[in-house]
């Protein structure tokens, strides 16, 4: 729905400009669209699709460190190979929709944060 949105977006509001404080001067613009205008303009949009890919990457990380032997490393090759797929779809993806799931993977990034934590105070309790 938000990809839709997105791209439909100019067609309801003609002339107007959305921005991320003007970080992201264009939120319906893409990085493969961006990136034949120059490297200067698709720059925020390539840090965009970069962030996306990371905080993809690390949740996945953070879950694969508590597993051992062939598991980690399948788990490891697994996560590697989905950044990779996410750069690539990502790539035509409107700034939004990458702004969007960067968000929603930090948030699972502190919610995996959290558990790790409660879990922690919750086996010192236990050893009390």
């Amino acid at each position: 729905a938000l990809f839709t949105l997105l791209r439909d977006l100019p067609r309801y509001f003609s002339g107007e400009s959305f921005s991320f404080f003007n970080i992201l001067p264009d939120l319906t613009a893409t990085p493969a669209g961006t990136f034949s205008q120059g490297i200067d303009v698709a720059a925020p949009y390539l840090i965009a699709l970069v962030l996306f890919a990371v905080l993809t990457l690390i949740p996945q990380l953070v879950m694969a460190r508590n597993q051992t032997g062939a598991q980690a490393n399948t788990m490891r090759t697994t996560s590697i190979v989905m950044v990779i797929m996410m750069l690539f779809i990502g790539w035509a993806l409107p700034a939004g929709v990458l702004l969007y799931y960067a968000r929603r993977c930090a948030s699972v990034l502190r919610r995996i944060d959290a558990v790790a934590g409660c879990a922690a105070a919750l086996c010192d309790a236990t050893r009390d």
